[in-house]
């Protein structure tokens, strides 16, 4: 699943989830939560890093992609939850098997994209002939931001292989 955040706000997701997975992990009352950070490479301009969130109800780690260069000065962060990171991996080889034909013919405006049950969205489209792959922090009025289809593969697979490091050293650390 992925969340979204502003302060100590969520926004709805696509399906009418009333609390965001993330939002549900941390805001237990009576509950300790420790927050871990792990930094990872910049996803163009977007700053990314792993959280894992230690409970009593165990171990969760999530994929946090942060904008915070946004005009308004808030910034806009997504968390894909490692189970949905799994699926944005496997959606990703999938749509990248279409843009050669998707370009090849021509039309007005195509996109091809993925879209996690908050709202994330990451694909390309394709205009004039050129693919152009994205990725969108949520549905309404946030920017596009534009990167080649090399920085996004290369930034979500090494996500998923951090995380599965890091869970072997969290989850069995003997």
């Amino acid at each position: 699943m992925v969340s979204f955040a502003q302060s100590e706000t969520y926004v709805q997701g696509v399906f009418g989830n009333s609390q965001t997975i993330y939002h549900q992990l941390v805001s237990t009352p009576g509950e300790i939560s420790k927050l871990i950070d792990v930094d990872m490479p910049k996803l163009g301009n977007l700053d990314t890093c792993v959280r894992i969130i230690v409970s009593k109800r165990g171990n969760h780690y999530l994929y946090k992609i942060e904008d915070t260069n946004d005009l308004n000065s808030v910034s806009r962060i997504v968390y894909i939850d490692y189970s949905e990171l799994l699926k944005v991996n496997k959606a990703l080889k999938k749509i990248a098997k279409d843009v050669d034909y998707d370009c090849q013919t021509n039309p007005d405006y195509l996109e091809n994209r993925y879209i996690t049950e908050d709202g994330f969205r990451i694909g390309y489209y394709v205009k004039n002939g050129k693919a152009d792959w994205f990725v969108k922090m949520g549905d309404k009025n946030y920017s596009v931001v534009r990167l080649s289809k090399d920085v996004i593969f290369e930034n979500f697979t090494v996500a998923q292989k951090k995380i599965e490091s890091l869970k072997r050293l969290f989850d069995d650390p003997y």
